[in-house]
């Protein structure tokens, strides 16, 4: 199956909040996530839905 076949069926948010989750339980208290994609505005959206705020934004030319 190819990845871009899962998308959209909220497994990618179930496996971030079941990982929030876990580190709440133990006692995590911040979080840090990165991605280099040229699908950032998606991506950006992505982890704003799950309570995620972006922290800085670095380009390249």
């Amino acid at each position: 199956m190819h990845t871009l076949e899962h998308r959209g069926q909220g497994l990618g948010k179930r496996l971030i909040k079941e990982l929030l989750s876990k580190a709440e339980e133990n006692n995590v208290t911040r979080t840090l996530v990165g991605s280099s994609n040229k699908r950032w505005q998606q991506t950006a959206s992505f982890y704003d839905q799950l309570g995620f705020n972006m922290w800085y934004v670095q380009m390249y030319k």
